[in-house]
């Protein structure tokens, strides 16, 4: 039918979906309810098919002579089944399995006793008062208060 159209419609620049259903409506009369969405899905179907061609929301029917329209984008790659190269069964993904025959580690190896540089930042040496006097030990405690407190205001 929707062919059938086309050919009797022989716009110039093909027919659009409207006109095509026009003309089917008033040749056939009778149809069902769910005539336009069983249209789009057969115009779709034989776009895709290569039996129309769309252009500019119009559908035409294809020259015998015409060449077939490529796709947008760069052609897929001819895969050649000749070089596949053959999957080896095998050797598997992952962690080579452990040799069962392979002499074990003996467990009772003594580790050399050397000292280890110890976790963590180093514990804060604290500061040694010996060659200060009193008056400066009270002085260095009312500078690092004040700074504290100027520190605060800032927050």
């Amino acid at each position: 039918m929707i062919v059938e159209a086309i050919e009797a419609l022989s716009e110039e620049n093909g027919s659009s979906k409207s006109s095509i259903s026009k003309y089917i409506k008033s040749t056939y009369g009778d149809l069902p309810i769910v005539h336009s969405q069983l249209l789009s899905d057969n115009l779709k179907r034989m776009k895709d098919g290569g039996e129309l061609m769309f252009w500019k929301n119009n559908y035409s029917k294809l020259k015998p002579n015409a060449a077939p329209r490529r796709g947008h984008g760069r052609p897929a790659k001819i895969k050649d089944h000749l070089q596949a190269r053959p999957v080896d069964p095998a050797r598997r993904r992952g962690q080579p399995t452990k040799d069962s025959n392979a002499p074990s580690i003996p467990a009772n190896i003594v580790m050399s006793s050397v000292s280890k540089k110890p976790r963590g930042r180093p514990r804060k040496l604290a500061q040694s008062s010996a060659g200060v006097g009193p008056f400066m030990t009270t002085l260095m405690t009312i500078a690092a208060v004040k700074r504290r407190q100027r520190v605060g205001l800032q927050r």
